[in-house]
């Protein structure tokens, strides 16, 4: 009994000793087979965050070659008002600068709540270097040392007249939300450059200072642009970052196309795998006998589990997706121009963007869409609810173009477009956007106004060699008449009738030439105040005689202007003049000055006198046109202003109220801060 006790006993021993060594071996292998899964399935998810991070590197990419068409083919008007909408929609842009050929800057837009005025020059000195690559080619700008996340990308482009360049100043830290964010990792992001981004842990930053040879090789790697795994043993690790053990390493380059690579490293302890190691060694012991049968269940259970993990991943992914689709197109339709309403199946305002917020006084979420239009007309009303019904009823997009409409109060000319929606969704059945074509109309009375002028110098450089030589010789005749015939001959009066409006057709005359004749002017920085003093004095004797007080209200510390002193001084002349024209005895005139935003000078010559009609205004600065009476104006005096005015990069507007005074606002470029010299420049006489 007892031998079969022993056998018994040795066989058990033996059975043991076998499930121990058998666990052992088992245990072993799992290990090493999960540090491995447990790597690849690191550099899976390292590779998702590097291909996030791609998509966002590549879309700065992609909006800086479209920046850069806009600058290539558009108007310098539409351009900037492009570019200004590119760094509102809610990507990381916080600058934008276009140089040209000759590397002087043609645009500069900052944003100006963060305070990037110094980023400026740095920025423009990029533009300018990118010109000496070929057209097309993007680099990433080294960064100054106090930039921290951002980083200039910049293109160089060729236009029909030449080349150009354009820098972007873009905060990269949005880009590295993907990065893994557990405790225990240490990331190390390279940019283009092979320069660490702050994105990088500070331990790893640095150990970066003095690399050891596993973190130097490491570098190497990934400035290479290699895609691929590392192991370093504990000594290795701890001679990187102390206390860091045996470790797992992931290198993933970020592709950016047409641009140096980026690169991307985590560094994973694999001690953060030692409580599953530990858990697998215990099962395994305490189920020796049923390994298999776990196994199974374990198998069914991981499968199931990957299946459902797997189907969730995806529901994540689309509902992110979704997400981040929401979110751009709300940011997008907030940021456009043009007015948006969001209306219901039952005609409530679900949503409005910022453009018709800024026109409404309260809230009307929730509120049917007439009270969005609280001051517009019955007329108007009628006309919305009429293309609303119609859109409505034919589910096509319907539009009202270039109508007259009083809708917020006074009339203007607005394009209204009724869109359809899906009718899945209640709460978003129709659009209605409104566009302000107001804006449009000025931009045409402008040019209507410039192409008068350019009819004016055509016509000015004719008559004076026509008109000019006969009336010299008729005025000669006419005083060699006077003479003959004595002051107190019966024709005298007739004579001097006649010298007399020579003369003022002569002056016509010579306005007229002043459009078509170039005069070569100095444009510098000029003081306000002393030019404005100098035409109170000009004008005091004769403010004096229509008993009219003329004043000066200059702002202390007005910064100079950047101007043709004469040329300034007779455009004041010319208004102050016009001023006293329409002021009653006792009337006063004021010209004023003040600061207006950051790079402009606003001038103003304010009277109390008669006013302008409405019907008139339009027509104030076209040529020839005056309400003096005949022979007293030639109707050309406030065309020359408004030309001085364009001449110097300003602009011209006028508030006038009938019995009440007119206004004349000028808004003048200030001078440069950098530099008070004088510069040549070639403008029209005036």
């Amino acid at each position: 009994m007892r031998g079969w006790t022993g056998i018994v006993l040795a066989g058990v021993v033996a059975a043991l000793a076998g499930v121990i060594w058998l666990a052992t071996v088992l245990v072993g292998q799992a290990r090493a087979r999960v540090v491995e899964e447990f790597a690849a399935q690191e550099q899976v998810h390292v590779s998702d965050s590097a291909r996030t991070i791609e998509t966002e590197l590549n879309d700065v990419l992609e909006d800086l070659h479209f920046a850069a068409g806009w600058v290539r083919q558009g108007r310098p008007d539409e351009v900037k008002s492009r570019l200004r909408a590119l760094l509102d929609i809610g990507h990381p842009y916080q600058a934008v600068v276009v140089v040209d050929g000759n590397g002087a800057s043609v645009l500069s837009i900052l944003d100006e709540q963060q305070g990037l005025s110094r980023e400026l020059e740095p920025l423009t000195e990029a533009a300018r270097e990118a010109l000496t690559r070929p057209p097309g080619e993007v680099a990433l700008v080294p960064p100054e040392a106090r930039s921290g996340w951002r980083r200039a990308f910049t293109v160089p482009f060729a236009t029909a007249s030449g080349r150009g360049a354009l820098a972007l100043l873009v905060d990269t830290q949005s880009f590295f939300r993907a990065l893994p964010g557990e405790r225990g990792l240490h990331v190390l992001v390279l940019d283009g450059h092979g320069r660490p981004l702050p994105a990088t842990t500070p331990e790893l930053m640095k150990a970066l200072a003095s690399p050891s040879p596993a973190l130097a090789e490491l570098v190497t790697s990934m400035r290479r642009g290699d895609d691929r795994r590392l192991r370093w043993t504990g000594d290795e690790a701890r001679a990187v970052i102390p206390g860091l053990g045996e470790s797992v390493v992931t290198i993933v380059p970020l592709k950016v196309h047409g641009a140096s690579s980026w690169s991307m490293a985590v560094v994973t302890p694999v001690g953060m795998i030692g409580q599953h190691e530990r858990a697998l060694t215990l099962r395994i012991a305490l189920t020796a006998a049923a390994i298999a049968s776990c196994l199974l269940a374990l198998a069914a259970y991981l499968i199931v589990g990957a299946r459902r993990g797997a189907a969730l991943q995806l529901r994540l992914a689309h509902a992110q997706r979704l997400a981040h689709l929401h979110d751009k197109t709300e940011k997008i339709v907030d940021n456009i121009p043009a007015a948006v309403l969001v209306l219901s199946d039952v005609g409530e305002i679900t949503g409005l963007n910022r453009a018709f917020r800024d026109r409404l006084d309260g809230d009307v979420l929730g509120q049917p869409w007439p009270h969005a239009f609280a001051q517009a007309t019955p007329v108007a009303l009628e006309r919305l609810r009429a293309l609303i019904d119609s859109a409505g009823a034919s589910r096509t997009v319907t539009s009202l173009p270039g109508a007259t409409l009083s809708l917020f109060g006074v009339d203007g000319r607005y394009s209204v477009h009724a869109v359809p929606l899906e009718p899945r969704f209640a709460e978003a059945r129709m659009l209605l956007v409104i566009e302000d074509l107001s804006e449009l109309r000025a931009l045409e009375d402008q040019l209507l106004r410039a192409e008068k002028l350019a009819t004016v110098g055509v016509l000015a450089a004719g008559i004076a060699h026509e008109i000019g030589t006969p009336l010299g010789v008729v005025r000669g005749r006419a005083e060699y008449m006077r003479g003959k015939l004595g002051s107190d001959g019966p024709a005298s009066g007739g004579l001097n009738v006649i010298i007399e409006q020579i003369d003022l057709i002569s002056r016509t005359i010579r306005q007229l030439l002043d459009f078509s004749r170039a005069r070569q002017a100095v444009v510098r920085a000029v003081r306000l105040e002393p030019i404005a003093r100098a035409v109170v004095d000009l004008l005091r004797f004769e403010a004096e005689r229509r008993k009219v007080t003329l004043a000066v209200e200059v702002a202390p510390g007005l910064p100079p202007l950047h101007a043709d002193a004469d040329a300034l001084q007779q455009m004041l002349v010319n208004l102050t003049m016009n001023a006293l024209d329409a002021s009653r005895p006792g009337g006063h005139v004021v010209i004023a000055g003040a600061v207006d935003g950051k790079t402009r000078a606003r001038i103003e010559v304010r009277d109390d006198g008669a006013g302008i009609p409405p019907e008139q205004r339009n027509q104030i600065f076209d040529p020839f046109f005056t309400t003096k009476k005949r022979g007293q104006g030639t109707g050309l005096g406030l065309t020359l202003c408004a030309q001085v005015v364009r001449d110097h990069g300003g602009q011209i507007e006028v508030d006038s109220e009938v019995g009440r005074g007119t206004t004349v606002i000028v808004t003048w470029p200030r001078a440069p801060e950098d530099g008070h010299g004088a510069i040549e420049t070639n403008h029209p006489g005036r």
